[in-house]
């Protein structure tokens, strides 16, 4: 992990974790993994209404999302 940009950039890791702290809390309460919250900022989605919008193959296409918050991710748009 020597030559990870997260972990060398502090300044990009802190602009994470501030924008992760304004995602819809429905969102956070997943328990999601942190590439997979990083996807979805980069993909600028923050609330439910966001999420709904976007299909399973979308979500499962963004870079970060992995099979765990995939699952999650549609068994929580079912509800």
């Amino acid at each position: 992990m020597k030559n990870c940009n997260l972990k060398s950039n502090q300044e990009l890791a802190q602009w994470y974790d501030l924008e992760i702290q304004q995602m819809d809390g429905n969102i956070l309460e997943l328990k999601l993994a942190r590439p997979a919250l990083r996807a979805l900022v980069n993909e600028g989605i923050y609330t439910l209404e966001k999420l709904k919008t976007k299909t399973q193959v979308e979500i499962a296409n963004l870079h970060g999302m992995g099979p765990s918050a995939i699952q999650k991710l549609v068994v929580f748009l079912k509800k």
